[in-house]
């Protein structure tokens, strides 16, 4: 977790360090997705209006949710859960909840899945909580008390992929 927490910070300071950083770094696609030019990443900007993506979900079914996602042109097997790392670069850092840019991302104030293990083990995941930039570990399955959380897909620019509009 310390290795992480390190990884937020230097991104908190790059973001505070360099404003054209953060003014040029999210692009709307116009096709329902956003890039992410400082990682080489596209998002899904509204989770919530992709039919597979609605709603909770426990893990596993979030992890192929994604994996089997056709959207913007792109998939199935292209899309994938986030890392706890990318996930986190998302965050806001204004205090305002949810804590991401509103101008590029729709967000729910609620816990994310990411697809970084949290121990050896594999039976748990780092998630991310949008209402605070709290980092929360949860497990994948529990057949007592599932875990039920949001889904947001990533996936990394690929070289086909056409100049994004700017607006």
């Amino acid at each position: 977790m310390r290795g992480i927490k390190i990884l937020f910070l230097v991104f908190v300071l790059l973001s505070i360090l360099s404003p054209a950083y953060c003014e040029d770094r999210f692009i709307n696609r116009q096709n329902g997705t956003i890039e992410d030019t400082f990682n080489g990443l596209v998002w899904i900007k509204s989770p919530e209006s992709v039919q597979n993506l609605q709603g909770t979900k426990i893990w596993v079914k979030s992890r192929d949710a994604c994996r089997d996602l056709v959207y913007a042109g792109k998939g199935p097997n292209v899309w994938r859960l986030p890392t706890i790392t990318e996930l986190q670069s998302l965050l806001d850092e204004s205090g305002r909840s949810p804590r991401i840019d509103s101008r590029y991302f729709d967000c729910s104030s609620e816990l994310y899945w990411s697809s970084t293990d949290d121990t050896g083990t594999g039976c748990r995941v780092w998630t991310l909580n949008f209402a605070n930039g709290e980092l929360n570990s949860s497990a994948k399955l529990s057949l007592v008390s599932p875990v039920y959380l949001r889904t947001r897909c990533v996936r990394n620019i690929d070289p086909s992929d056409k100049k994004p509009v700017t607006t």
